[in-house]
């Protein structure tokens, strides 16, 4: 077993021990919509509807501290996100959405890991 393995396996431990949204875990529900493309030309409005996929599954999210707010990189709306790779099976782009409770967000950055155990969504408020 290689270290990238034994450090992904950490990584789902650690995850796993954080609890679910369900069982009043640290982690919380969120919806991912993976933006694929345009859909059909609508002929009422005159564009194309983007094609969404939607995933939902549990990860951490973690609001902005105030040393890091400095109006133009970081906002006060801006949060990030943080989750484990093996829960979709794509790379998160800034075309992409994510919604938590009734909070949507776009995608502002998106990082992972040296392992690629994690991505980390950097996101701000609609």
């Amino acid at each position: 077993m290689g270290l990238n393995t034994v450090i992904k396996n950490a990584v789902a431990r650690a995850f796993t021990a954080l609890g679910t949204s369900a069982n009043d875990g640290i982690q919380q529900s969120i919806s991912f919509y993976q933006v694929t493309g345009t859909g059909a030309y609508d002929p009422a409005t005159g564009t194309k509807a983007p094609t969404e996929v939607l995933a939902t599954f549990d990860a951490v999210i973690y609001h902005s501290q105030k040393r890091e707010i400095d109006g133009i990189k970081m906002d006060v709306s801006e949060t990030r996100a943080i989750f484990q790779q093996t829960e979709i099976g794509f790379t998160p782009t800034k075309d992409d959405r994510v919604v938590v409770g009734s909070d949507r967000f776009n995608i502002v950055d998106v990082h992972k890991d040296p392992v690629n155990a994690t991505w980390v969504l950097h996101l701000r408020g609609e």
